[in-house]
């Protein structure tokens, strides 16, 4: 069963944003090494949650307050949790934000050149809300940022047409 927990544990979070499967898709190009990356310093900045399946770590998310409703997610998971594990996994942290906080709306800026991040996105039920030209650098050089944006309604819409639909066995 996939559940997702609230972490205050640096260590533990170091050890997965510095994991290989997440920590290059994460930051850009004026990110430190992953060996000098340190949650440290920004650990009261964030909700930091982390799914796990039946104990094993599957990833992560921090959850950055913009304002009061709306908080903007980062996050990576392990390879071999990608897929429908990865979407139950952001699903339940999703509801651990709308149910427990009271955030109203989550958006993820996700840059042009991460075309995985963005089906992701979509198929977490968000919507493409816009851009930000040119505010990522990548690979030398400078790519635009895609908006994506789920409110707390759309969310429990989306939930209530998975449940609609029959699990394939």
């Amino acid at each position: 069963m996939i559940k997702a927990k609230r972490s205050h544990d640096a260590t533990l979070l170091n050890a997965i944003v510095r994991h290989p499967d997440i920590y290059p898709w994460i930051g850009d190009d004026f990110a430190v090494p992953p060996t000098e990356f340190d949650v440290g310093p920004v650990l009261d900045q964030f909700v930091w949650m982390i799914p796990h399946e039946d104990g094993r770590p599957m990833g992560f998310c921090a959850f950055q307050p913009i304002n009061r409703v709306l908080y903007s997610f980062h996050g990576g998971l392990f390879v071999e949790c990608r897929g429908q594990r990865g979407r139950i996994a952001a699903w339940r942290m999703f509801e651990y934000m709308f149910d427990c906080l009271g955030v109203k709306k989550l958006m993820a800026m996700t840059p042009t050149v991460n075309r995985a991040a963005q089906r992701y996105n979509a198929s977490l039920g968000m919507t493409r809300e816009g851009k930000l030209t040119k505010a990522h650098q990548a690979g030398g050089k400078l790519v635009d940022l895609v908006i994506y944006g789920i409110t707390v309604e759309e969310f429990e819409q989306c939930q209530s047409e998975q449940l609609s639909v029959p699990q394939q066995a």
